[in-house]
């Protein structure tokens, strides 16, 4: 019990560094921007999303390895470059990006995201495939999904719900919430499932067949999962790399749950919340 607290209070404390530094940067990023959201406010949402994490007790059989495999790292560099490089075509030639993306026909942009999802079985060609990684969720992670959920859309919309008439507007309309429960679950398939596979997928396993520690390993992810959203919204200048800290701190959080449960599925449905509300 006692190396467990200790491992525990490791992991905090690499989880606090990451913190700080991503305040840092959207702090930075604010003072250039100031209608963008409170920095402390999505900081310490991260903070109690971790620490809800690591306090979520599991068993010696749920703590399964995750699949391991140096070669992975190889189609997630080749879907990652195509990926870059379809984001900065559109970007330069269409102008569709997440800004824009309202601009387009919905039926296009679906045929577009089941596009780039289907990149995803190039892992077939190095003999990788989808069923080596973990697709279970139990009732017990389903429900740590489900508070990180409440938790996360509880912080950020806070303001929202101490606004009594929007709120109860919302949360008795039928329309609203269908139209929710529908979007997360298209967001779930596109990008959830795309980015979990390929990040915390493809990105982990390879760089665990390297042999490097899991904190090592959703760092370097959470980082690179961050640097691939910068076109997202269009092209940036420089002081916007700053506001990408955002798409890395929801990274980190996203590969400490996949750490924790071992398995893709309750990452993919997080996934899918995160890019609903």
């Amino acid at each position: 019990m006692k190396n467990t607290q200790e491992i525990n209070l490791k992991a905090l404390n690499r989880d606090l560094i990451f913190i700080i530094f991503g305040y840092v940067c959207l702090y930075f990023y604010k003072m250039h921007e100031p209608s963008y959201s409170s920095p402390m406010l999505m900081s310490g949402a991260v903070a109690i999303l971790l620490i809800i994490i690591h306090i979520f007790s599991t068993s010696e059989k749920e703590n399964k390895n995750i699949y391991e495999n140096r070669k992975a790292i190889i189609p997630f560099i080749a879907i990652y470059v195509l990926l870059l490089t379809v984001i900065f075509t559109f970007n330069t030639l269409l102008k569709l990006n997440n800004l824009t993306v309202h601009n387009f026909d919905r039926s296009y942009i679906i045929l577009l995201e089941v596009c780039i999802s289907l990149a995803i079985f190039i892992c077939h060609i190095f003999k990788i495939g989808l069923k080596n990684f973990n697709w279970n969720m139990s009732i017990k992670f389903f429900t740590l999904v489900i508070i990180l959920c409440i938790v996360y859309g509880l912080i950020l919309n806070y303001n929202r719900i101490f606004d009594y008439t929007s709120y109860t507007r919302n949360i008795f309309n039928i329309a609203f919430i269908l139209d929710f429960i529908i979007k997360t679950i298209r967001m779930s398939l596109y990008p959830g499932f795309f980015e979990e596979v390929l990040f915390r997928g493809f990105l982990i396993s390879g760089l665990k067949g390297f042999g490097l520690s899991d904190d090592r390993c959703n760092v370097f992810q959470a980082i690179i999962f961050g640097v691939g959203h910068v076109m997202s919204w269009g092209m940036p200048s420089w002081i916007f790399l700053l506001a990408m800290t955002w798409q890395s701190m929801l990274g980190y959080v996203l590969g400490k749950l996949y750490f924790k449960t071992n398995s893709l599925l309750p990452c993919i449905l997080f996934h899918g919340f995160l890019n609903a509300i």
